[in-house]
């Protein structure tokens, strides 16, 4: 029989194939001279000889006998050839290179990106890492019965000293990596999942805007475009501002709000829209002034869809924007963003909108006495450990603005003089002037019946009709 019909022969056993697959294989002691057996499966496959199973040496010749029964019962069952060696391959074999398994690895990933389970930007972050320049270049050749704890910790300082990473994207690149060996587990490819190194990140401290700046920088922002920033200052990511639609407007118990399923998942106007961050969708109240706006805006379709009005006003998206140009007019991630920067820039302010709307929100709602856990269910964290962050910011933007006054306090105090309201000897005005005092020195206001949350440090609603 020719070699090549052997081999096609091989591929698969059963029946009368079973004494075929007897034959296959033949123990003998290794050819180099050192003690141990092998076992010579011919040289139609990879790697021909084998003198490991899966790492262990096979010293004695029982042990070889074993690993080649176990072969020919694969065979009998039907498994292709090179599949039923690759179960018994030493861990140097081609069969065991993490290279192959990455592979299978992000042709996995890409199908549920496809299916709306990860997000793009996950994805591409990814697929950065496993490019042949990109980070997993360190294991490249290596076999994934080298991952172990030592192997880990010899990489993330290469990722540090070599490739000269920040702390964070160590500390991203490491996460990564571990989902991809959490999958080998899962697959019984590999015992067990290592233990990663912890990789310390300095916390990064965001700028946390006052009331009055926040609103400053909004009142900057044209009418018709500003009601996706009022959003994002309820705590509402822009993935999903750009997906809300105008049946996403909600009343309950008398107020309004918006209900918050699904959110854009990519920078561009034709990306997929898939479930929230969460996977979860809420309910969050709105204050007065995004009432207000939202109102204009019902009436602008309502007017525009009766007299043929611009394309915006007729979109059915809550928040579109006037200037853009694809078919609903939704926002795309560039765009809100140089929006918000060209705003803040004209006050001479520099801040991220993320940290300019939603952290500098959340900060004034916890400093104000909101309760962690509602700050948590507006920002919809699934971790409170997100949300005991904003209770450090606010502490800090709190001693922040209180030594900024006490500063400007003793450069004007004026010498041999009793200083400051809490000295005054009007008692009818002096809990007043307290109040004005402590909101110059915290730069808080107070809080005041019908004022939005933004500048009265508490959200206080009011009971509102739609008519759509």
């Amino acid at each position: 029989m020719r070699p090549s019909a052997r081999r096609g022969r091989l591929r698969s056993f059963s029946g009368e194939g079973w004494e075929l697959a007897r034959e296959f294989g033949q123990v003998q002691r290794r050819r180099d001279g050192r003690p141990g057996w092998e076992i010579d499966l011919g040289r139609h496959v990879r790697p021909r000889y084998l003198y490991s199973a899966r790492g262990v040496l096979l010293r004695t010749r029982s042990m070889a006998d074993s690993v080649l029964a176990a072969i020919h019962a694969q065979l009998a069952k039907g498994v292709a050839l090179q599949a039923a060696v690759d179960e018994f391959a030493p861990v140097s074999s081609e069969a065991n290179r993490i290279d192959r398994y990455l592979a299978d690895y992000l042709a996995e990933q890409e199908d549920r990106a496809s299916r709306l389970e990860i997000s793009p930007n996950h994805l591409r972050e990814l697929r950065r890492c496993a490019r042949d320049d990109g980070p997993f270049a360190w294991w490249s050749g290596a076999s994934i019965y080298e991952i172990d704890a030592k192997a880990i910790a010899d990489w993330r300082r290469w990722l540090s000293r070599e490739r000269g990473l920040s702390p964070k994207s160590v500390r991203n690149t490491l996460g990564y990596f571990r989902a991809f060996v959490a999958w080998l587990y899962r697959l019984d490819l590999v015992d067990r999942v290592p233990a990663f190194p912890t990789m310390p990140v300095p916390d990064h401290a965001p700028t946390i805007l006052s009331g009055a700046t926040q609103q400053a920088i909004l009142d900057r922002i044209p009418f018709e475009r500003r009601g996706a920033f009022l959003a994002a200052c309820h705590g509402v990511r822009p993935g999903e501002i750009r997906a809300l639609d105008v049946g996403d407007l909600e009343e309950r118990e008398g107020v309004p709000g918006l209900r918050i399923r699904r959110a854009v998942k990519g920078p561009n106007a034709n990306a997929p829209v898939g479930g929230t961050k969460t996977g979860e969708a809420a309910w969050i109240p709105i204050d007065d002034e995004l009432a207000e706006w939202l109102r204009w805006r019902l009436d602008e379709r309502r007017d525009a869809a009766g007299r043929g009005g611009p394309p915006w006003a007729v979109s059915p998206a809550l928040f579109p924007n006037p200037t853009s140009r694809n078919r609903e007019r939704r926002w795309i991630a560039n765009a809100l963003r140089e929006e918000w920067n060209r705003a803040a820039r004209s006050l001479g302010v520099e801040v991220r909108m993320y940290e300019g709307t939603k952290h500098s929100s959340a900060s004034r709602w916890h400093s104000s006495g909101m309760p962690l856990e509602l700050v948590r269910r507006m920002l919809r964290h699934r971790d409170t450990r997100s949300t005991e962050r904003y209770a450090k910011l606010a502490d800090s933007a709190l001693v922040e603005a209180f030594g900024a006054h006490q500063r400007r306090d003793r450069t004007r105090r004026p010498r041999g003089r009793a200083h400051g309201v809490l000295m005054s000897p009007n008692p009818a005005r002096k809990p007043q002037r307290r109040r004005g005092l402590m909101a110059g020195r915290t730069g808080l206001e107070p809080a005041t019946s019908g004022v939005t949350g933004r500048c009265s440090n508490q959200l206080n609603y009011r009971p509102a009709r739609w008519d759509r």
